[in-house]
């Protein structure tokens, strides 16, 4: 059996005491002045596993149990009865003392035994710059917050009977992916990417693979090697080349990736770079 951890705060307290540039959007969800403690629960697959009290120094929803191969939802509900108004965030999914973060590395080959393509072994070893929960949606009883993220930290909406909503799947072997489209609305949305990804441990930032990548390589040579939009290979000096200008990203394979611009090709170069030197240990539950 895996146990399953689920860290809490107030979202007052993530608002005045997280200085991050990736701190929950005031305009996104509704910040009661009031509050009090307040009573949370969790639901796996409409099955209450777990209540605790979120107070000022937060709290943990846990479950310890199998969870069978397939398709699964969890819920953390804030109490209905009766209605409350202190707002809390879902922090960080924490599975038998591991902090989790998400990634596509090596997607096809961890999920279903298939070959992956190069856009997936060179993808960012960690789907955002924090280990913070980004997925999932948020729910409420009147639909004025029902949102597909992402987020930072969701926030669930206690006043207006808000809930965090994540659908996950267990493959055979253990391991958890999950689908999430994000908002379909955003003028950049693109609904040809890619948008499956799974649980793996907290690793190297972003921020970290480029500095690495910086430290023993110029980005300036990059411009001179982005020739224009087209596939692109790396070549047997382990340089990323142009190899056509087709942009036909359905034909994507395990060694060649459409790319756009020069700051998409310093993005692969710094992850596989990344990858050559360093590990992703997949999450596995039991």
């Amino acid at each position: 059996m895996s146990t399953y951890k689920f860290k809490l705060s107030k979202r007052y307290i993530v608002a005045r005491d997280d200085s991050s540039a990736w701190s929950p959007d005031q305009d996104s969800t509704i910040d009661s002045t009031q509050q009090q403690d307040i009573a949370v629960s969790l639901y796996l697959d409409d099955e209450l596993k777990h209540t605790v009290t979120v107070t000022d120094a937060g709290a943990t929803l846990e479950f310890t149990q199998t969870i069978a191969q397939g398709a699964h939802t969890i819920r953390i509900v804030a109490a209905k009865d009766p209605i409350q108004h202190t707002n809390v965030c879902v922090d960080q999914l924490i599975i038998d003392d591991v902090t989790t973060q998400t990634t596509q590395w090596d997607y096809n080959n961890q999920i279903s035994g298939t070959a992956s393509t190069l856009r997936q072994l060179s993808a960012w070893p960690n789907a955002r710059p924090h280990s913070y929960i980004w997925y999932g949606n948020t729910i409420t009883n009147d639909s004025t917050l029902n949102l597909e993220g992402p987020f930072y930290r969701p926030t669930i909406v206690a006043d207006h009977q808000g809930e965090w909503v994540w659908d996950f799947n267990i493959t055979a072997s253990g391991k958890i992916w999950f689908q999430d489209s994000g908002d379909i609305t955003d003028m950049l949305y693109d609904s040809t990417a890619q948008h499956t990804y799974y649980l793996c441990a907290t690793t190297a930032s972003q921020d970290d693979v480029m500095d690495a990548w910086e430290e023993t390589d110029d980005p300036t040579p990059m411009a001179d090697r982005f020739t224009s939009a087209g596939t692109y290979s790396f070549d047997s000096a382990d340089d990323l080349v142009n190899v056509s200008d087709s942009v036909d990203e359905s034909a994507e394979d395990a060694n060649s990736v459409v790319l756009y611009s020069v700051s998409e090709q310093q993005e692969i170069v710094a992850n596989h770079k990344w990858h050559q030197n360093n590990s992703i240990t997949v999450i596995t539950v039991t």
